[in-house]
């Protein structure tokens, strides 16, 4: 069986990442156009931090790491948990910043 989706060729699309840990003018290639679509793999850096021009589509998997303290070890760890409602909300918000979000 022989594809031809979309993902079938590379010039279609761009995949790109966003979060704090890496370089900041690797950071700005996801505001550059692109001639396809622009897949962006986000922390929640994305959330309050960015409104990307083009965003029309969110895939939020509804989980984020929080900074929690540990009594026991004394120590403050990351820890990856579901997100709130209203912090999913501002995550769907991204999208209808420049023209109507996914609903």
């Amino acid at each position: 069986m022989n594809y031809t989706g979309p993902f079938n060729d590379r010039n279609k699309f761009k995949v790109l990442s966003l979060h704090s840990g890496i370089p900041t003018e690797e950071q700005k290639r996801v505001f550059e156009p692109c001639a396809g679509r622009k897949i962006i793999l986000s922390t929640n850096i994305a959330e309050t931090s960015v409104t990307i021009p083009s965003t029309t589509f969110i895939i939020d998997p509804g989980r984020a790491k929080e900074k929690k303290y540990d009594p026991f070890l004394k120590t403050s760890t990351l820890q990856t948990s579901y997100v709130s409602k209203s912090s999913a909300t501002q995550r769907k918000g991204r999208a209808g910043r420049v023209r109507r979000g996914g609903e």
